[in-house]
């Protein structure tokens, strides 16, 4: 994997503020991606998105560490449109499995998909589908 510089060095920054002015100082200091955290602190799923937001329109990839693992923390996270997740708590390989089933589409998952921000809006259900 390479960045933007072509370095193989990656780079990222974890967002705690609710100021999404945080995610674009970050990505105009050339960070290869942002995980907002959701499990220390208090942001809620507005500022969240807008911090995935932000940095989606600058080129950079934007992950969510949802405060626990919960199908409907996995779900919202990947509606608003999450590039990644990082999901604590894990503590065995069932554990792992069900985050994993939670977030992929059938077969390999269970994961439903409505026209939300993931998918454009409904403009790219299929190439969505066809990645999860």
């Amino acid at each position: 994997m390479r960045n933007s510089a072509g370095s193989s060095r990656l780079s990222a920054c974890g967002v705690t503020l609710e100021s999404p002015s945080v995610t674009e100082a970050a990505a105009l200091l050339g960070v290869d991606w942002i995980v907002v955290e959701m499990g220390h602190g208090h942001l809620g799923w507005r500022e969240v998105m807008q911090h995935l937001r932000t940095a989606a329109s600058l080129g950079v990839a934007g992950l969510i560490r949802i405060a626990d693992s919960t199908r409907e923390n996995v779900q919202w996270a990947l509606d608003i449109g999450a590039n990644g997740l990082i999901v604590p708590m894990i503590g065995d390989g069932q554990q792992l499995e069900q985050a994993y089933r939670w977030g992929r589409c059938p077969p390999r998952g269970v994961r439903g998909v409505g026209g939300e921000r993931c998918l454009r809006w409904g403009l790219e259900i299929e190439s969505y589908r066809k990645e999860r």
